[in-house]
């Protein structure tokens, strides 16, 4: 994969699991594997009904070299949003990733 349409800089970051607090809570914190390159590809924009009040979000594919640790329970952080991996698709035989990934809006 040519180093040329990488020109974004992501961070993956994989889910941890806390002890379970006296609410019976568990809170999820996050932990950074590797800081990597990609390109950026927008999809679009929907507005989804979640809870009774509407939410915007956005669908994004980003192309990463070839990792065999991504995992979709990950997410990634681009400018300082945090996008949900929803899928990854091999590109090639280990030419790289294509994570499709959703962010809601601010």
């Amino acid at each position: 994969m040519l180093a040329g349409p990488l020109d974004r800089r992501i961070t993956l970051q994989s889910p941890s699991v806390l002890e379970r607090g006296a609410a019976g809570d568990a809170p999820v914190v996050y932990t950074t594997v590797a800081t990597v390159w990609a390109s950026r590809r927008d999809l679009r924009g929907r507005e989804v009904l979640a809870a009774g009040t509407t939410v915007a979000e956005g669908e994004t594919t980003l192309v990463i070299r070839y990792r065999s640790d991504v995992r979709p329970s990950w997410r990634v952080v681009m400018d300082g949003r945090n996008y949900d991996i929803q899928s990854i698709a091999e590109l090639g035989r280990r030419d790289g990733l294509e994570l499709h990934c959703i962010v809601a809006a601010d």
